[in-house]
């Protein structure tokens, strides 16, 4: 079976045709079977490769008709001021003098409905029926799905088009600013340039490696990179924006790796679309790239053909962060739902640290502590199943743990290890975590009692108190077996005055206990220091994925 893999296309204006035979390349190892592509991506020209793929066109009738009507059609994007090549040096000095006065009126330095018109005989021609919607594509069960990358103006970041027309993602995408859309136009698209933001899209083909397969890269690169000094404002400006655009593609091509880059060489710059046309006529130098990317394809699958089995391991490239978390899910699955230990005690300690304020009146944060008390049920235990919360944008929020043998008196080390489970769609923002024991034979014994403590911060955890004279502590247990005692605490300033627990009952009925403020002191009292109180209650036999949660209530005076 051919391998599975992902490929991304980089940005660079009139350069994308020397990625063409590439992408010619790709499509047709694709209908060979020597690759199987599930993915691709672009960003702004790159995404004219990849639609091509995508769309399934012809590129034969492709590149002939680029070859008859690319000159005119680039020349006729030119206004009189971008013709720098066509006068002599006081004209062209003229020239640059019309491109500023455009770009402070608003006026694209190109004609960008050219541009569009360009796309659509492009696609009518290379497809035979005009260009699909990113939806039609998308949703062929069989087909080669399609991400095109471009940047939104209006949220100040970057943007993906996986739905909508074609043609129009394309056009934004490859939208220069200044040079294809100005700033009066972005008042109806907000979206300029790909590259902008990322000029080589490999973030979303990471998020889908694991079934999309290994991904690669289309780039291309000056033959012989020199350092550069803009001579004009024209070539400051695009200097300015090439900056960013070239550390974006290196820092896309170390997160895929190298190994994975498939690099072309060019003479060539952004704008210089006759040379582009030039160029794809040269039937040696297409033939060239055109075998070169087929046979570092053949060799990638040869590897795969000469392995019997279906379910062997493949790593290629630079294996991402986010891959490893999914694999070593996968690989303690089975033995976190059948775990090493029993679960003796949880405990979910709140400290409000919030209902005060420090010394400027800015108030504190919440400490929460989360204590898994387990006994190991050999000498086979190897880590405890934990988790961490995450922010708003899905980083981790700074967690720490600690872990105690409390039958051999000693603390033990301990790495802890964020795991992700593709299948949780609990959205509860939190992430999973596996708590390794080091060197766990010589640490734990059977029998052994092990304290697992977790700590971090969150801002107004328990602000209802103070705003409303209520707020609640829940929890729950997401482990596949039960849980014998689970205690609620709230650890409060003294001075806050005095608060009452109870049950909240709207996930059921269940047994609980009270836990007095002097009980909670003698068996929390680490969490706090003098001049706090504790309030809490606890339950018994907490069954896998049941829910425990107290209210808590501000007594009137």
């Amino acid at each position: 079976m051919a391998p599975a893999i992902q490929v991304a296309f980089q940005g660079g204006g009139a350069r994308f045709v020397e990625m063409l035979p590439a992408a010619h390349a790709l499509a047709d190892a694709h209908r060979d079977h020597i690759v199987r592509l599930n993915r691709v991506a672009g960003s702004s020209a790159g995404s004219i490769c990849a639609s091509l793929i995508a769309a399934d066109a012809d590129f034969n009738r492709a590149r002939t008709f680029m070859l008859t009507q690319g000159l005119p059609r680039a020349r006729a994007m030119q206004r009189w001021s971008t013709r720098l090549a066509d006068g002599s040096k006081v004209v062209n000095w003229l020239r640059v003098g019309g491109m500023l006065w455009h770009g402070y009126r608003g006026k694209s330095l190109y004609k960008t409905e050219i541009l569009v018109k360009f796309l659509s005989d492009l696609f009518a021609n290379a497809t035979g029926s005009g260009a699909p919607t990113i939806d039609q594509i998308n949703a062929r069960a069989d087909g080669i799905k399609l991400a095109i990358t471009g940047s939104d103006l209006s949220r100040s970041q970057g943007a993906l088009f996986e739905s909508g027309n074609l043609i129009e993602s394309v056009a934004n995408s490859c939208a220069i600013p200044f040079a294809l859309r100005s700033f009066t136009e972005v008042r109806t698209s907000p979206y300029v340039d790909g590259g902008v933001c990322e000029n080589l899209p490999v973030e979303r083909l990471l998020n889908a490696e694991d079934n999309d397969g290994p991904i690669f890269c289309v780039a291309i690169s000056d033959v012989e990179p020199q350092p550069y000094l803009p001579g004009n404002a024209w070539q400051y400006l695009m200097q300015l924006i090439s900056a960013s655009m070239n550390h974006n593609v290196e820092r896309a091509k170390r997160l895929v790796g190298f190994s994975n880059v498939i690099e072309i060489k060019t003479e060539l710059t952004t704008f210089d679309f006759e040379g582009a046309i030039h160029k794809l006529g040269d039937d040696t130098y297409y033939r060239k790239v055109y075998g070169a990317t087929r046979d570092r394809l053949q060799r990638f699958a040869q590897l795969y053909q000469s392995i019997p089995v279906q379910s062997s391991a493949n790593i290629s490239g630079r294996v991402s962060a986010p891959k490893i978390m999914r694999s070593l899910h996968r690989v303690f699955e089975t033995s976190l739902g059948m775990p090493e230990w029993s679960y003796k005690r949880a405990a979910f300690v709140v400290r409000a640290d919030g209902l005060q304020a420090f010394h400027n009146g800015t108030p504190a944060a919440d400490h929460l502590v989360r204590i898994a008390e387990i006994e190991a049920k050999g000498d086979s235990l190897v880590c405890f199943s934990s988790s961490a919360p995450r922010d708003a944008g899905g980083s981790i929020v700074p967690t720490s743990w600690a872990c105690f043998n409390q039958t051999q008196n000693r603390d033990l080390a301990v790495q802890a290890v964020p795991v992700d489970n593709p299948t949780d769609l609990s959205g509860n923002g939190m992430v999973g975590i596996l708590v390794f024991f080091e060197n766990p034979r010589a640490s734990i014994a059977q029998g052994d009692r092990i304290i697992v403590t977790s700590h971090y911060l969150i801002d107004g955890g328990m602000k209802g108190l103070e705003t409303g004279g209520q707020d609640y502590i829940a929890t729950a247990n997401p482990h596949p077996i039960p849980i014998e005692t689970v205690d609620i605490v709230l650890v409060y300033p003294g001075n806050f005055g005095t608060v009452s627990p109870s049950h909240d009952t709207r996930y059921g009925e269940r047994a609980f206990a009270f836990m007095q403020n002097q009980q909670l002191r003698q068996q929390y009292g680490s969490v706090a220091s003098t001049g706090y109180n504790f309030a809490g209650l606890s339950t018994q036999n907490l069954l896998p994925g049941q829910h425990f949660r107290a209210n808590f209530n501000k007594d009137r005076a």
